[in-house]
């Protein structure tokens, strides 16, 4: 998209870097005449055809043989070009003259045009997604108040990232101990998931007027609970899963039944029923509350009391779909996902330094970033991942549905928190 912006500058400062080698005298030109391209003012206005990344590189080449005319009354009546050029050449207002082309200016465009040839290439590579260079995870450590210790995912004006107005799946990898997240057991109904340590919060202050979701780590299992104006329910997972090993858990909700289903490491570990309907976050809603708006990753994302805990752990590989990609047990795939039609938002957390986090789905629409804070002061980026040490660029296997083939499972130790609530508003 900005492939010809950037041809235009391009070009612009080897044009002038060259009248300026080849001593032009008289100040610079007001208007340069691109024949591919018509005519670009000084200021940055252009008047040209259409043809945008066509004519880029045809304007870059051009650059070594432009005319240049006074663009005002307030210009010299002429310029006189220096003894580089070992000729002199007179240019009257109204008036063309064709300018001989140093080498030093041939250069120059050619020089410009490879690198033009070199970020447009880099723009199309961008259209499909390039997992981050790194095998990395996210830890948290618990420490989720005033706002830090977690990632936030605008989620208004809409994004993909937005999902619940029809049937959804969330999955991810997590990486905890029990003694990192106590409390329990798990409870079922309502909005009990938010007593857990919250993974995942997508919770509404107050009664959603769509609804609202969230996963938590609840007594070492998985609570999962969705809500949508004064209805909701939580169901509790089987499967203790923060036992220090990773475990892939995913999250179905079916927006035509209400259906609920927690599957851990492929296998059904609980179903319940839940609210029909959309529980998306309604566009353009006004609040009162800052993080409404917000998905949020790793912390009560409301910072409503130290009854509501945030999950220490690590995460990895979260993936938001609008399809119910499971329905029976699984192998869940040990390769890092490749988003597809039905993939809303998809975090591979392979950044390894900074405080944003790239969404991989094509154009990267739902970007997230780490608040960092709290004592120890999280999230941190680690080097610890479910999926084997890649031996060049890893390969991806979409999940779909139900098959992948699963690899070696890593016997990686560490030592996140988990705590998977769901919100959900009566």
């Amino acid at each position: 998209m900005g492939g010809c912006a950037v041809c235009n500058a391009l070009c612009d400062a080897t044009y002038a870097a060259a009248y300026q080698q080849g001593g032009l005298e008289g100040g610079t030109p007001a208007r340069v005449h691109h024949p591919a391209a018509g005519w670009r003012s000084q200021r940055g206005t252009e008047r040209r055809p259409a043809g945008g990344r066509a004519l880029a590189c045809a304007r870059l080449a051009d650059c070594a043989r432009d005319r240049v005319t006074p663009g005002n009354d307030s210009m010299p009546m002429g310029f006189r070009i220096g003894t580089r050029h070992q000729s002199e050449y007179r240019y009257t207002k109204g008036n063309r003259y064709p300018m001989p082309v140093p080498r030093t200016i041939v250069l120059a465009g050619l020089v410009t045009v490879f690198c033009c040839l070199l970020l447009l290439g880099t723009s199309w590579q961008y259209a499909t997604p390039v997992r981050a260079q790194g095998n990395y995870a996210l830890r948290f450590y618990g420490t989720g108040r005033d706002n830090v210790d977690r990632v936030r995912i605008r989620i208004d004006p809409h994004v993909p990232a937005d999902i619940g107005a029809g049937d959804f799946t969330i999955e991810f990898w997590i990486k905890a101990r029990a003694s990192d997240n106590p409390g329990g057991p798990c409870t079922t109904g309502g909005t009990a998931w938010i007593n857990g340590h919250t993974i995942v919060d997508s919770d509404i202050f107050g009664p959603g007027d769509y609804g609202d979701y969230g996963i938590s780590v609840y007594g070492g299992r998985i609570a999962y609970g969705v809500s949508r104006g004064q209805s909701g329910n939580t169901i509790c997972g089987a499967t203790p899963v923060a036992d220090g090993q990773w475990r892939h858990i995913a999250v179905t909700r079916n927006a035509t039944t209400g259906q609920l289903r927690i599957f851990v490491d492929g296998r059904l570990d609980a179903q319940g029923d839940g609210p029909a309907g959309d529980v998306s976050y309604r566009d353009n809603r006004e609040t009162r509350y800052a993080n409404d708006p917000y998905l949020v990753l790793g912390a009560e994302k409301h910072d409503a009391g130290p009854e509501y805990p945030s999950y220490a752990g690590l995460l990895d590989e979260l993936r938001l779909s609008t399809t119910l990609r499971y329905s029976n047990d699984f192998t869940p795939s040990r390769q890092p996902f490749v988003p597809d039609a039905q993939t809303a938002a998809l975090y591979h957390f392979d950044e390894g330094s900074g405080t944003m986090v790239g969404d991989a789905t094509p154009g990267g629409l739902s970007p997230g970033m780490l608040s960092i804070g709290g004592s120890p002061a999280g999230p941190v980026w680690e080097a610890d991942t479910p999926f084997p040490s890649p031996t060049a660029t890893p390969s991806r296997t979409s999940t779909p549905g139900v098959t992948a083939t699963p690899a070696a499972t890593p016997a990686t130790t560490m030592q996140p928190r988990l705590a998977l609530p769901l919100i959900t508003q009566p």
